[in-house]
């Protein structure tokens, strides 16, 4: 269980009062001795001084929760080795059943990208990995281990066209990862109650649009770099009904309440003194919401 904090004596203190309280009504309480303690910006000092203070033990990153690690810097090759182990130990394990073509096939998709979908879905993982992964199952797709590929028969990239244009249907991970990416945009977006869009939406993007965010682009994680590397994708597939614009901005133009983002003249286009000098896009903009 994770536990979050604001860095105070004080924040601290109080979950763990809490805490206390929990125990001594159901009777179920933590082991301090097994409570590992994180603070941000990683002072060494601070750590030492607050767990020692409060009986925690100090921890370090990265650390592995729900069987992922969790890290404050860009993932390392050593970072996602445990990936790599997991799905070479199932390979090695259905090597010597002999396995058919299409047995191995369904295992990829069924086994394999069901493993890889847990970690794309969190991460945008590094390219290195991905393609050492490709080749994994190329490998034992077409040799049944993952020593040697030399019995393709086609590329990787035939492979993994639809079935209707020859291939097997199976995914390139680095667009499949770009997927779970745009995913995460989305909710951003519809504002889906989880405590990372909170924190993001409060800390990350604030007033800004996302779409032009620069002065947070460095004070983001590398996972959120990596997030607005995906806005020229992410842009073609969402779309807002503007209404009367109380909630949305067009243009730099932000709508108040009550107040309507633009109003219609008699002929049907939309009048604001800030689209006067846009007559074309007027003209355009019009057939899209008329």
């Amino acid at each position: 269980m994770l536990i979050f904090f604001d860095g105070s004596d004080h924040s601290l203190r109080g979950i763990l009062s809490v805490l206390d309280d929990f125990f001594r009504m159901s009777g179920l309480g933590i082991n301090l001795l097994k409570s590992t303690l994180f603070l941000d910006g990683n002072d060494p000092v601070i750590l030492h001084d607050m767990a020692t203070r409060f009986g925690l033990s100090e921890g370090s990153f990265p650390v592995k929760y729900l069987g992922v690690p969790l890290l404050p810097n860009k993932m390392r090759a050593q970072d996602f080795q445990p990936l790599i182990d997991r799905l070479n130990s199932r390979f090695t394990s259905w090597t010597n059943r002999h396995l058919s073509f299409a047995g191995r096939l369904q295992l990829i998709q069924s086994v394999i990208y069901s493993v890889i979908n847990f970690w794309a879905s969190i991460f945008m993982l590094p390219n290195s990995c991905l393609l050492n992964i490709e080749k994994l199952c190329n490998a034992f797709l077409w040799s049944g281990s993952t020593l040697s590929a030399k019995n393709a028969k086609i590329s990787w990239d035939s492979v993994c066209t639809p079935k209707s244009s020859g291939g097997l249907s199976l995914r390139r991970l680095a667009k499949w990862n770009n997927v779970l990416g745009l995913k995460l945009i989305w909710l951003i977006f519809t504002k889906a109650g989880s405590l990372w869009v909170s924190w993001v939406r409060t800390h990350l993007i604030g007033s800004q649009s996302f779409w032009d965010i620069t002065s947070s682009y460095l004070h983001g994680s590398w996972m959120w770099r990596r997030l607005l590397k995906l806005r020229h994708i992410a842009r073609s597939f969402l779309f807002r009904r503007i209404g009367m614009g109380n909630t949305c901005s067009f243009g730099g133009i932000t709508g108040q309440v009550g107040v309507p983002l633009f109003s219609r003249s008699a002929n049907n286009t939309p009048v604001s003194p800030a689209f006067q000098s846009m007559p074309l896009f007027l003209e355009q903009f019009s057939m899209v919401i008329g």
